[in-house]
């Protein structure tokens, strides 16, 4: 069972709008905001690798979640259109498909290449 607090958290990262219940303090959720207290700047796609389609690709994917969330993927394109069937089957994404989706897909690849070398966590007891 959880503590009551980390209950709390995690109920409120999920869904925003339960901040009272009875078995958790009653809340007022805020957005984060920095150290002195302003908000976090809003993304802009100059913040992003320049190339064709940048500004479609990254209002595109904006409209359901932060821009930075994409560029940390690294994905290769087929893993791209993967990513992009299954945000239309689970999440229901606008379906995009031939020209509007290549062009989504070759920004993704061109500007934000796959990762091919070593990283992600390693079991530091792993034989080698």
């Amino acid at each position: 069972m959880m503590p009551a607090r980390a209950a709390s958290s995690w109920v409120r990262a999920r869904w925003p709008w339960a901040h009272c219940s009875p078995s958790l303090p009653c809340r007022r959720w805020r957005p984060p905001r920095r150290a002195n207290g302003e908000p976090p700047p809003e993304e802009q796609p100059e913040q992003y690798p320049e190339g064709p389609n940048r500004n479609d690709t990254f209002y595109f994917c904006t409209a359901c979640h932060s821009f930075k969330i994409v560029a940390q993927q690294g994905m290769s394109r087929q893993r791209w259109n993967e990513t992009l069937d299954f945000m239309v089957l689970r999440h229901k994404m606008v379906d995009v498909q031939a020209a509007e989706r290549d062009k989504i897909l070759d920004y993704l690849t061109t500007a934000l290449p796959e990762r091919t070398g070593p990283g992600g966590w390693r079991n530091p007891f792993a034989v080698k």
